[in-house]
């Protein structure tokens, strides 16, 4: 059986909820940029106190691919907590392998037992930071329920609504 990536990011995203995406852009040669979806993954109450984010890069060339992965490994994601005390430790997931011309990182989060995952101060706390700790740009970020809410039918109707239709219909919804 031949590992397939574009299916593999598939199967992830259905097992997970999209709580929110913004574009990123790395600041080193080339200024590559992509999208940093923000989950939550699996069933809640087995999967742990945590949100994965998934930064999906794009790399035009093989090099430009190595060049990323060498830059997000340089990334110190264990500093995070001392940034935002909600946070309880970081774990920068290993590489997997990538559909060709992406770059895909996982960073998991796990925030302190106290912490309400799923609110939105929570999300935006994260997404606050982040430029602090890894020095990588970012954009306005989009709470998915409020990317359903733009399109006049929800989820259905945004696939047929420019940007937002491209992402639903890439990232999908997930389950939540």
């Amino acid at each position: 059986m031949t590992f397939e990536p574009i299916r593999e990011l598939r199967d992830l995203f259905a097992r997970e909820r999209m709580l929110g995406f913004c574009d990123v852009r790395l600041p080193m040669p080339g200024s590559p940029s992509g999208i940093l979806r923000i989950n939550r993954p699996g069933d809640a109450n087995r999967s742990g106190h945590y949100l994965a984010l998934l930064f999906l890069i794009d790399a035009e060339t093989d090099q430009g691919r190595h060049d990323i992965e060498r830059w997000l490994a340089s990334v110190k994601w264990a500093d995070w907590p001392s940034r935002l005390p909600s946070i309880d430790m970081v774990i920068d997931m290993p590489n997997a392998e990538s559909p060709p011309g992406l770059v895909q990182k996982q960073v998991d989060v796990y925030l302190r037992p106290d912490v309400e995952i799923a609110r939105p101060e929570t999300i935006a706390a994260i997404h606050r930071t982040l430029p602090a700790v890894s020095r990588i740009e970012v954009g306005e970020m989009v709470a998915w329920d409020e990317a359903e809410a733009a399109a006049p039918g929800g989820a259905k109707d945004a696939k047929a609504s420019g940007l937002l239709g491209r992402l639903a219909g890439f990232l999908g919804r997930g389950k939540g």
